[in-house]
């Protein structure tokens, strides 16, 4: 058993915008379809259909039938091994799978159980269950679903997905694309995250900095703290906003008015032109998961151009 470890930039003639957004969930490998059409996987439920399969990720050797693949316990226990290839790490990860029928399945990856499902007494149309994987490196796998018990022989999956699990950050800005060095400008800068589609996420904090040559002026949003970060004026403005739980599909937002600010010595930022000089340090956000913390990547920082 391998070890498991549990900008776009949209420009308009009198409103500008910049959009930067963090990475979010990936998929990995899906097979079948999330529609419910009784049509899209690997073999019909034939007599003759065969109770041990080896699928490949990325082959369509057993594609030849359409439907669903039948691994309902006849004579004995059925089951269908997946192999699959990752070349890099991911966490965390879930497994999706979606079936019909009321038998009770096993499922392992390289072995070890993940988990067990039993279908509702009304086995249709399908159900879908979520298995916690944790970390996946870089490696070969085997998922191994098997049906173990019950059901009347008329026990199909539909689809699986293999993916990570992951909120969405991000942040944009609305004013001026360009300024001249000492102008007075002002901006907003929205702060978003979206929750993964699938799963709640506990703990979750975004955090990021707003540049040391601008000055908050006004907020819109809830439970988040602003803190200086260095001495006096020259201090970037540390954005910490707590989410606790961000529920499955929810997204929050908050925004920050800002204008530029005056430097120690008293003259009005900005003081030197710059062609992409930036607002913020970049958003990120931690999150806990089936017990373990993770973090997003960091937004692109929003720029402007500082012309003389």
């Amino acid at each position: 058993m391998k070890k498991l470890l549990f900008p776009v930039i949209v420009l308009t003639l009198i409103l500008l915008m910049a959009v930067a957004v963090s990475a979010s969930a990936e998929e990995i490998w899906t097979i079948g379809y999330d529609d419910d059409s009784r049509n899209e996987f690997w073999t019909t439920a034939q007599p003759d259909s065969p109770s041990e399969i080896l699928y490949i990720v990325g082959t369509t050797d057993i594609l030849d039938f359409p439907g669903f693949l039948h691994i309902a316990e006849v004579e004995g226990p059925s089951y269908v091994d997946i192999e699959f290839t990752t070349t890099e790490s991911y966490a965390p990860v879930i497994l999706l799978y979606d079936r019909m029928g009321g038998e009770t399945d096993e499922v392992r990856l390289d072995g070890d159980l993940l988990g067990t499902c039993a279908g509702p007494s009304d086995p249709y149309p399908s159900t879908e269950y979520i298995f916690n994987i944790g970390e996946i490196l870089p490696d070969t796998y085997i998922l191994t679903i098997e049906c173990v018990s019950g059901g009347d022989g008329r026990h199909w999956i539909d689809w699986l997905q293999l993916r990570t699990v992951e909120p969405t950050v991000t942040t944009s800005r609305s004013g001026p694309d360009e300024v001249d060095v000492g102008e007075e400008a002002s901006w907003t800068i929205t702060i978003q995250i979206c929750g993964d589609d699938k799963v709640d996420l506990n703990n979750v904090v975004v955090q990021g900095g707003i540049g040391a040559d601008l000055v908050v002026i006004t907020t819109e949003g809830t439970d988040f703290t602003l803190t200086k970060k260095g001495k006096g004026k020259m201090g970037a403005t540390i954005v910490k906003w707590d989410i606790e739980t961000l529920v499955s599909g929810e997204c929050l937002t908050l925004n920050l008015v800002v204008e530029t600010g005056l430097n120690p010595k008293g003259k009005q930022e900005f003081t030197s032109a710059e062609l992409g000089h930036e607002l913020d340090g970049g958003f990120s956000a931690t999150y806990w998961y089936d017990e373990m913390e993770y973090k997003t990547s960091e937004t692109p920082p929003l720029t402007v151009d500082v012309v003389e």
